[in-house]
């Protein structure tokens, strides 16, 4: 597991694009990116960190002002 690799202290940092951001077309509108980003739900967040072995009583999630970013960071105690 990802966990078991990191030493005492070490921490993790994952974040993705929310699925249910504000501005959810605003790449594919205003800015015309043909580029496909790929989001995800808080829920497929956490499946993930726990799929890595990563505690959930440590990490904490931290959605950014815009509502456009999810981070969230693990530190191995």
């Amino acid at each position: 597991m990802t966990h078991d690799n990191f030493p005492d202290g070490g921490l993790s940092i994952n974040s993705c694009t929310n699925e249910n951001r504000p501005q959810k077309k605003f790449l594919y509108g205003a800015m015309g990116w043909p580029v496909d980003i790929l989001r995800c739900l808080l829920s497929e967040m956490v499946k993930s960190i726990e799929d890595g072995g990563l505690p959930r009583p440590t990490t904490k999630a931290v959605i950014t002002h815009s509502g456009a970013y999810t981070a969230l960071s693990t530190v191995k105690q």
